[in-house]
């Protein structure tokens, strides 16, 4: 790296959610028309709710995954890609998916590091987005959250929920610590040949 300058490429926001708050504080302090709405609503639709690391539902993640990046236009990443993680991570990490139906609508992957939950990828198919299966998602992901740390350890203080998609977006509400992360990538001392050559 001798003679390369170093320089800040993107920024981006991390966020924890502190999980020893009771459930009903924790709910109480979710925007009432942007998340707690969309929760009700979706348990009115009745909603199905699945998790796992079975080969099924990681079929069903993976054609809301291709959707979503199609939406987003960007290319998807390998199925293989997720069904190693799935394989190497054992329990630690997992699938939450919420159905229509039988039709799944939304889902993400969380993965779990000691005690911290961690949002990894979200998906969604947008023909069902009024239906509010995403806030129900990271509403069952903040109740696992407090499953996995019981209230009289000293534990319970370090379970944290990392929501940085929904909670950059600022809609949750919630008293959220904020740390800004910065990316830094070496800068080119010579332009890339074009595409091809």
């Amino acid at each position: 790296m001798r003679g390369e300058i170093i320089r800040e490429s993107a920024k981006f926001n991390f966020h924890m959610l502190d999980l020893r708050p009771d459930l009903d504080s924790l709910y109480r302090g979710l925007h009432k028309s942007c998340v707690r709405r969309k929760i009700q609503r979706a348990e009115q639709e009745n909603l199905g709710y699945e998790e796992g690391r079975a080969e099924s539902i990681l079929a069903k993640f993976y054609r809301l995954l291709l959707l979503t990046r199609r939406r987003h236009q960007l290319p998807p990443q390998p199925v293989g890609w997720f069904r190693n993680l799935l394989h190497c991570l054992g329990d630690r990490a997992s699938i939450h998916m919420v159905s229509k139906d039988g039709q799944p609508i939304a889902s993400i992957l969380t993965l779990l590091y000691k005690h911290t939950l961690v949002y990894k990828y979200g998906c969604s198919d947008s023909r069902f987005h009024s239906l509010g299966g995403m806030p129900l998602l990271f509403w069952k992901a903040i109740q696992e959250g407090k499953r996995l740390g019981p209230e009289n350890s000293i534990l319970a203080a370090r379970i944290l929920i990392i929501l940085a998609w929904r909670l950059s977006r600022g809609i949750w509400a919630l008293p959220v610590p904020r740390s800004l992360i910065s990316a830094i990538r070496p800068e080119c001392r010579q332009a890339p040949l074009p595409f091809g050559k």
